[in-house]
């Protein structure tokens, strides 16, 4: 479940402590709702009831049950033990990194695909440092047992874009702990949006993984429901044997309808206590966050066609070259912002990438 914070009036929080319910809801992953100004009711996934709360003294009167988020109450306090609890987060930094590759504009050349007729120039280049989050979460999965898994999510926090080769640079002995380069850093998008962005990646994957443990906490149960109620039926076929002698003795059978009931009513209740079971529930927890900074290119560059084309080229636009993979990174296209290695043209004679020609 993603973190949704929502109010009535769709502003953004006007108090500090508002502006940290909002963003704790949202790193928690649970539910926040604005009753109406200044008074809440939060839902967290743990939570079978929400919790109503309000920031302002007086609508304690109109709101019995709400509780007062105010600094130095109980309920603050826990919700900043949960926000500690939730990760704790380091900054490390990759330098040992080639930022003058050979034959930059012809690589850049080879790597895009353009229409005929355009060639793309690099009119300057100046390094970066981006800044790349790896998420740690925690996942506990329960039902008839209780198991934990960890997982890693690392996002590209320039483009938003996850990437797979941050595990090998954390393994590769790369990280330092100060800056060396004396390279600023490229603008990031803010850590809340990046951990709504790797949150949502990671629940595609729990997605899948839940559903392959869902049918195997399946199968196990139905083998399991299946040996109780064959168990049940034999003893319940030797109570009803045993009935039917007394029947023919013309004897009270009472005692064995009592002791049928009864089995009847343990059958039923074992098998809801499997049913309970059956329900895969998952708890998902930041455990740790690591920023690292890593170097790369950012070239300004230019599209030139010929003069016969009348293309409506962009004055100019911002490619990035990673030396980690030592390859260009998708261009963000000048019409969509869409990611892509292949320019076309669409309408109006502009560039763009080959989903705006489809739609064009």
């Amino acid at each position: 479940m993603n973190g949704i914070a929502t109010s009535p009036s769709g502003q953004a929080a006007v108090t500090p402590l508002e502006d940290f319910l909002h963003r704790f809801t949202v790193c928690a992953g649970g539910l926040l709702e604005e009753i109406e100004p200044q008074v809440y009711d939060l839902l967290l996934p743990e939570m079978q009831e929400p919790l109503r709360l309000t920031v302002d003294p007086e609508a304690l009167p109109e709101h019995p049950k709400a509780q007062l988020l105010a600094f130095g109450s109980a309920v603050l306090d826990d919700l900043l033990a949960r926000a500690r609890s939730m990760g704790r987060v380091v900054t490390a930094y990759v330098q040992d990194v080639n930022l003058a590759p050979h034959g930059l504009e012809q690589r850049l050349n080879r790597e895009f695909a353009v229409p005929e007729g355009v060639t793309l120039h690099v009119n300057g280049t100046a390094p970066r440092h981006v800044t790349h989050s790896v998420f740690w979460f925690k996942v506990t999965y329960m039902s008839d047992s209780k198991e934990e898994a960890l997982f890693t999510v690392g996002l590209d926090r320039y483009y938003g874009r996850q990437v797979k080769y941050l595990t090998e640079v954390m393994a590769g002995g790369r990280l330092v702990e100060q800056r060396v380069l004396a390279v600023p850093d490229a603008p990031p998008i803010p850590l809340d949006e990046t951990y709504v962005i790797a949150r949502s990646r990671l629940l595609r994957t729990l997605s899948a993984d839940a559903n392959i443990r869902s049918g195997e906490l399946q199968a196990r149960l139905s083998s399991q429901r299946a040996r109780l109620r064959s168990y049940y039926e034999d003893l319940k076929e030797e109570l009803t044997e045993r009935r039917e002698k007394l029947l023919m003795k013309e004897e009270d059978p009472a005692p064995i309808d009592g002791r049928l009931a009864a089995l009847r009513r343990e059958e039923a209740l074992r098998i809801e206590e499997l049913d309970k079971q059956s329900i895969l529930r998952a708890e998902l927890r930041l455990v740790n966050v690591l920023h690292i900074k890593i170097p790369r290119l950012f070239l300004a560059v230019r599209a030139a066609a010929a003069p016969k084309m009348r293309l409506q080229t962009p004055k100019s636009m911002t490619l990035t070259w990673d030396p980690l993979t030592d390859h260009f990174d998708a261009a963000e296209c000048p019409t969509c912002k869409s990611p892509t290695y292949e320019f076309v043209t669409v309408e109006r004679n502009q560039l763009g990438c080959y989903n705006c020609s489809r739609h064009a």
